[in-house]
């Protein structure tokens, strides 16, 4: 897969995942900080129960209303089975009993009797369906008459319930397309910020191919034969750094490799060794010999102490015409004392163009 389309893809999961945690994040912060808003009234409502039943008279328990069916008849009185409001509140003995409702058809507890048990040692949060509706209830100890009960008091959790679909759904129908422009957006700026950061591999890759269309295709070959063409010019420790980062010897050799990727039969070198220091150019004949052994190299220079360290056969033209072909040996031949140069084959240059111009 390619790097940009790698880039585009991280983008878009981290954003995904980003969004997921956000949302459920804010719809917990959210229910946290409504279910607050509902105890705090909840508390104050208990509050004042606790506060009137301590000054009034002993309740007597209810008589439990008798069942009803759908028509009117009687039915069965259990709870859940009797319209209730938003706001409901209860006083029950620690038995169970309905002392006081407030709503007179709701006779039956809205504790269970584990619930009942932790309402008798202390405050207790709990929830309540009933007629399908969900209800936050809060139930404190209290005394009536001197006697121990529990005042349970509730609030639908109707609004909440609400906000936090809406606020899911919100996210679940937003996520998408942030996730969407995330990736895209990714794949956009990749492209802007890869494009002037080639590395050589990239470089010798793209011109690997024969034609515009394996350019394209890029054979599977192709790795394989860049990196030997970069360990054949002893860039393989420079092989993924930036054109840009190289010296000058190196670029020529980067030339070199960039020729030699498709292993051509002839390879046409014009002033290779023109820039480069001492060693460079010891390194850069080596090369040369190696490179002989496969393939027909020829080298176009005015150095003539290269062509007679990496060359087999040398031709000197002069005006347009060929003014010597042979080898370095049959060059030096052609040169005497009286001939200009410090070395041999530089005599033998000289002498064959006095001659050519003579």
């Amino acid at each position: 897969m390619p790097l940009r389309w790698r880039l585009a893809l991280l983008f878009a999961l981290g954003t995904a995942v980003v969004i997921a945690t956000a949302g459920l994040l804010f719809v917990h912060q959210l229910t946290a900080a409504l279910n607050s808003s509902l105890d705090t009234a909840l508390r104050a409502r208990a509050d004042a129960q606790v506060v009137r039943l301590a000054s009034s008279g002993p309740l007597p328990p209810l008589v439990p209303a008798p069942p009803q069916s759908q028509d009117g008849s009687v039915q069965g009185d259990q709870q859940g089975q009797h319209p209730v409001s938003d706001e409901v509140a209860q006083v029950l003995s620690p038995g169970g009993a309905v002392l006081e409702s407030s709503d007179p058809g709701m006779r039956q507890p809205l504790l269970n009797a584990s619930q009942l048990q932790v309402a008798t040692r202390g405050p207790g949060r709990f929830t309540a369906t009933v007629e399908g509706e969900g209800f936050r209830l809060l139930a404190v100890p209290a005394r009536n008459a001197s006697q121990p009960v529990v005042v349970v008091v509730g609030a639908g959790t109707q609004i909440v319930d609400a906000a936090t679909a809406r606020t899911s759904t919100a996210l679940w129908l937003a996520g998408p397309p942030a996730v969407a422009l995330a990736g895209l957006g990714a794949y956009l700026l990749a492209g802007a910020a890869l494009h002037p950061v080639e590395r050589m591999r990239r470089h010798l890759a793209d011109i690997s191919g024969c034609d515009t269309g394996a350019r394209l295709r890029v054979p599977s070959r192709v790795p394989s034969a860049v990196a030997a063409a970069v360990e054949r010019v002893g860039l393989g420790e420079k092989a993924k750094a930036k054109l840009r980062t190289l010296s000058g010897g190196m670029l020529r050799r980067v030339g070199i490799a960039q020729a030699i990727v498709n292993e051509p039969e002839l390879l046409l070198l014009d002033e290779p060794t023109a820039g480069l220091d001492p060693e460079q150019r010891v390194t850069f004949r080596t090369l040369l010999r190696d490179l002989g052994r496969t393939s027909t190299v020829v080298v176009s220079t005015h150095l003539v102490e290269d062509v007679g360290a990496a060359c087999s056969h040398v031709v000197l033209m002069y005006d347009g015409k060929f003014a010597f072909r042979g080898t370095p040996a049959e060059l030096v031949a052609r040169g005497d004392e009286n001939s200009a140069g410090d070395a041999p084959l530089e005599r033998g240059y000289s002498a064959v163009l006095s001659g050519a111009r003579s």
